[in-house]
C-alpha cells in the first residue's frame, strides 16, 4: 500500500518542515503534494526540496484547503490518499496504523479522534467532532470531489456523509497525530469577519449538495434503471463527480 499525502499550506506555523520532513521519510508515502497557498513565505531546506517523492504546487494566490484538496486528489498518483493539516504532528510510521483499517472492506474512511491517548483499536463512529477533519486517510476510489464554491469549511463534513451514503463505515485513529489547531491551514490570515463569511456561504453549499445527493440517492433506489442516470454518468463530468 503506497499512499499520496495531500498537505495545503500557508506557512504559518513553526513545524510544518518538520512534519512534512516526518511524512516524506514513511516507506509508505510515495509522494507527497504539498499544495502551497502562499509560496512567498515557503521556509524549506533545499534537501527537503530535492526530494524525488515531493510535488509542490504554487498557488498564485489562496485557493483554501477544500479546493487545494481537489487539486491534490486531481494530481495524486496512487491509490490510497491522506489529507493532513499543516499543523498536525505525526509520529514516525504513522501510516502503518492505519494501513490495516483501511483494507476492512467496510471501512471507507478514517479521520482524527482528537484523544491524546493512542489506543490500536480503530472506532467506527457516526459523528464527527471538530478535529476529524485535521487528518483523513481513505482509498482514491472513495474520495468525493468537494462542491465547487466550498472553499473551507464542511469539506470533512462532506466527505464523511458521502462515505456514509456509500454504505461504507467512518473510524477515528487518536494520537498517532496531533492538531495544534483546526484551521490553520489556510484562515489564519483572514479577518473575522471573512471567515464569518465562508462560514456562512460553505454552510449554504454543503447543505445544497447534502440535499442533492440524499435526493439523488433516493431518486436511484427507486429507478435503478432509469435511463437518465447512464447517460449523466457517461456523458457529464459534473454527475461522475457529484452523483
Amino acid at each position: 500500500m503506497t499512499f499520496s499525502v495531500i498537505v495545503p499550506t500557508i506557512w504559518s506555523h513553526c513545524q510544518v518542515s518538520r512534519n512534512l520532513n516526518v511524512i516524506i521519510s514513511s516507506d509508505l508515502v510515495g509522494e507527497l503534494i504539498l499544495v502551497d497557498n502562499n509560496p512567498a513565505k515557503c521556509n524549506l531546506d533545499l534537501a527537503f526540496l530535492s526530494s524525488p517523492k515531493l510535488k509542490r504546487i504554487c498557488c498564485g494566490s489562496n485557493i483554501y484547503v477544500n479546493p487545494a484538496w481537489n487539486l491534490g486528489f486531481k494530481r495524486s498518483r496512487f491509490n490510497y490518499l491522506a489529507f493532513i493539516n499543516d499543523d498536525v504532528v505525526v509520529n514516525v510510521g504513522f501510516l502503518s496504523n492505519i494501513q490495516d483499517a483501511l483494507n476492512q472492506p467496510d471501512i471507507g474512511l478514517i479521520g482524527f479522534s482528537g484523544d491524546s491517548l493512542f489506543s490500536a483499536n480503530f472506532l467506527t463512529t457516526e459523528l464527527r467532532n471538530q478535529d476529524f477533519g485535521c487528518a483523513m486517510f481513505l482509498k482514491k476510489i472513495n474520495y468525493s470531489m468537494m462542491p465547487p464554491g466550498m472553499l473551507v469549511y464542511f469539506g470533512d463534513d462532506y466527505l464523511f456523509q458521502r462515505i456514509r451514503m456509500k454504505g461504507l463505515q467512518v473510524a477515528v485513529v487518536g494520537a498517532v497525530l496531533r492538531s495544534e489547531s483546526v484551521f490553520s491551514v489556510s484562515t489564519d490570515c483572514l479577518s473575522t469577519r471573512k471567515k464569518s463569511f465562508l462560514l456562512e456561504k460553505d454552510k449554504v453549499i454543503y447543505f445544497i449538495f447534502y440535499l442533492w445527493h440524499k435526493l439523488s440517492l433516493l431518486i436511484r433506489n427507486l429507478f435503478p434503471v432509469l435511463p437518465f442516470w447512464r447517460f449523466a454518468k457517461n456523458n457529464s463530468s459534473f454527475f461522475r463527480d457529484f452523483i
